[in-house]
């Protein structure tokens, strides 16, 4: 646990998979064929947009006081999920109008051509930026809190469009969920020695915090 500080936060990442699934099997086809509930979307995000901020926590972890170390991850992941919430807010009802396939191949053309634009390359950056983390008190909270807000902000911006797919009527779905997420990991995180588009290169600022 002391070297992997930022498991339970995976684990919440698999436990959120599992409901996901479970509904699913449940609801049955039609379940897939409606507009996701904002449940349903802060479930999704929790299970897909986690383990990409899973540096992120680890960050938080080691830069936190040992007794302080839960309690700083979580008020960390409760900024970054409120972020994402508000995001699906604004994304469901907006993308719940039909006709879904040329909504659908819209949006997919739009997330790949983002990848290309200096806006998500600044938000990239900003993703990859720390701020301080006091020790203790109420600052110790906020100081986490803050990060989790402006860590979510920066993932949306990177991520947002690839997101927003799951927001379409019909795409809720652990097929389309598992392909939405290997995308942002794969853009997030490329593999070593593979191009890069838009210049995805992890600050080695944070590169350096999470490697303590």
């Amino acid at each position: 646990m002391s070297r992997y500080p930022q498991w339970p936060a995976m684990a919440l990442a698999v436990a959120a998979w599992a409901a996901l699934l479970v509904q699913a099997v449940a609801a049955g086809p039609a379940h897939h064929a409606t507009p996701p509930t904002m449940a349903s979307w802060v479930l999704m995000c929790v299970a897909m947009m986690v383990p990409v901020v899973l540096p992120a926590v680890r960050h938080v972890a080691v830069n936190s006081l040992r007794r302080r170390r839960f309690r700083a991850m979580t008020t960390f992941l409760m900024g970054y999920v409120v972020v994402w919430s508000l995001t699906g807010l604004l994304l469901i009802p907006l993308l719940a109008l039909p006709p879904r396939l040329p909504l659908l191949v819209g949006l997919v053309v739009a997330a790949v051509l983002w990848q290309f634009t200096p806006a998500r390359r600044a938000c990239m950056r900003a993703c990859h930026r720390t701020i301080p983390l006091p020790p203790t008190g109420w600052r110790a909270a906020w100081g986490a809190l803050r990060f989790g807000l402006w860590h979510g902000a920066g993932c949306v911006g990177v991520c947002g469009p690839l997101m927003a797919i799951m927001a379409v009527p019909g795409t809720h779905h652990p097929l389309w969920m598992i392909g939405v997420t290997a995308a942002v990991l794969l853009t997030r995180y490329p593999p070593r020695g593979v191009w890069r588009p838009g210049g995805l290169v992890l600050d080695t600022r944070f590169r350096a915090g999470i490697s303590e």
